[in-house]
């Protein structure tokens, strides 16, 4: 129920209960409530509120033009592209960083396996040597134990002899001969007497004589041992470090294993995520060319040597729409080719023109027939960039270029002029590095070239 009504009928109730009944002043009382509840609030309600066309907004009568409605996304997708181009190049950036980081510690690992492979060799000749070493002193240790065999034989003969000869010697008389009272008790003659004496003296000579070679041998086994057995323990501990070295070895090569496989995992996640955004970036490239040509921009606002905005950046150097065969660092190429990829392919037909994507120099061209022909150019802040596989050269060294200058043309069909051998169909390979550092060029575009 309106508050209308509700007020009418509370006033009627009013005038009820005091007895109020008169028709007129019921009927004045009525049209005073038509007028004031409801002429006059109809009228103020629609005078409290401003006007459509006071809003700022435009109305029918003033929409805003397809062309406009067009540099607004332009706009719009101009901003998400460089947001795009940002996010590609830092992603890039860590990606190359793993790349380095990868090579880095897989030239350690490689280093490292080289010395450990030296320690297994030194360590198998350091065993070698052990053993040697082990065994010339076993072997002494045989010979020393038979010497002293011998030498205890040796010397009971030796005593014997000489306490033959104290006999003798106590009755010979001053000049060696044997002695009168020696001869009495005797029952051999007198020369024979003598002559075993002189014999016996000779050979008591001649033992001595072995009992100094035993000796002396004995002091050559002993010198030996020692000389042996300083070589054997510095084998010996040779052996050990060198075990002990392979073992921490080991544990390092493990360990950088472990963290090799962990970046590898880490860069083919961030080598997805590039692609992701290399190819989402091609994209919006794409759409923004397609909305330049349709409001005119690349006639107005991207004229044929006007350069790009940015700090550094380039025109896609094909009159083609982009497409990306290859990435930059694609980790497929390197399984398939075995090497890194430092640049971008761009799928174009054989013979399509290659046009400069920013003024330089010619500081390098290669027409190597079927191999790999190449053009190198030099921009501003030292930025270079490289052309390759292509078909055919059209600017000569040292000569300047402009940004849309024609500088050849694109190959890289197999068995083609200019395809070399890592090709797979027709492609531009294009490169870009600075200060010997290889850059994600896809990072770099603005618009293409007016051709």
């Amino acid at each position: 129920m309106s508050l209308y009504k509700n007020k009418k009928i509370f006033i009627g109730s009013f005038f009820c209960l005091f007895g109020i009944t008169n028709a007129n002043i019921s009927e004045d009382i009525n049209q005073l409530f038509e007028d004031f509840f409801g002429n006059n609030n109809t009228e103020q309600t629609s005078a409290s509120i401003t006007p459509v066309e006071d809003w700022g907004v435009p109305t029918v009568e003033e929409n805003i033009s397809d062309a406009e409605i067009k540099k607004l996304e332009w706009e719009e997708e101009k901003k998400a592209y460089q947001s795009l181009q940002e996010k590609t190049a830092v992603i890039s950036e860590n990606f190359s960083d793993l790349g380095q980081k990868i090579e880095t510690l897989n030239n350690e690992l490689q280093s490292m396996q080289f010395d450990q492979k030296n320690l297994e060799k030194n360590r198998a000749f350091y065993a070698r040597k052990v053993k040697k070493y082990r065994e010339i002193l076993e072997e002494i240790a045989r010979e020393k134990s038979i010497l002293q065999i011998y030498q205890r034989i040796k010397k009971e003969e030796l005593d014997k002899l000489v306490l033959d000869q104290a006999t003798t010697d106590i009755f010979s008389d001053t000049s060696g001969k044997v002695g009168l009272l020696y001869w009495i008790f005797s029952d051999e003659s007198f020369h024979a007497l003598q002559k075993k004496r002189e014999e016996r003296a000779i050979v008591l000579t001649q033992k001595r004589a072995e009992m100094q070679k035993i000796n002396t041998l004995q002091e050559e086994l002993i010198e030996r041992e020692k000389a042996t057995s300083d070589l054997y323990f510095k084998m010996y501990d040779l052996n050990e470090n060198t075990n002990l070295g392979l073992l921490t070895f080991g544990r390092n090569i493990k360990g950088r294993s472990e963290l090799v496989e962990k970046l590898r995992n880490k860069s083919l996640k961030t080598a997805e995520d590039l692609r992701l955004y290399q190819t989402e970036q091609a994209r919006s490239l794409q759409y923004l060319q397609s909305l330049e040509l349709e409001i005119g921009l690349s006639v107005t606002d991207a004229g044929k040597n006007q350069e790009p905005m940015g700090n550094f950046s380039l025109h896609f150097p094909l009159p083609i729409p982009m497409k990306i065969s290859a990435g930059f660092r694609d980790p497929e190429y390197k399984v398939l080719f075995g090497i890194a990829h430092d640049g971008t392919d761009f799928s174009a037909p054989q013979g399509t023109p290659i046009y400069a994507p920013r003024a330089g120099e010619v500081i390098k061209t290669e027409d190597q027939g079927l191999g790999y022909s190449f053009i190198i150019l030099k921009h501003d802040q030292d930025y270079y960039t490289v052309y390759g596989h292509v078909s055919e050269i059209l600017v000569a060294e040292k000569s300047m270029v402009k940004t849309g200058d024609l500088i050849g043309k694109t190959g890289g069909a197999e068995g083609r002029p200019g395809s070399g051998s890592f090709t797979t169909g027709p492609h531009l390979h294009m490169e870009l590095y600075r200060n010997g550092k290889y850059l994600d060029v896809i990072s770099f575009f603005y618009r293409p070239v007016n051709v």
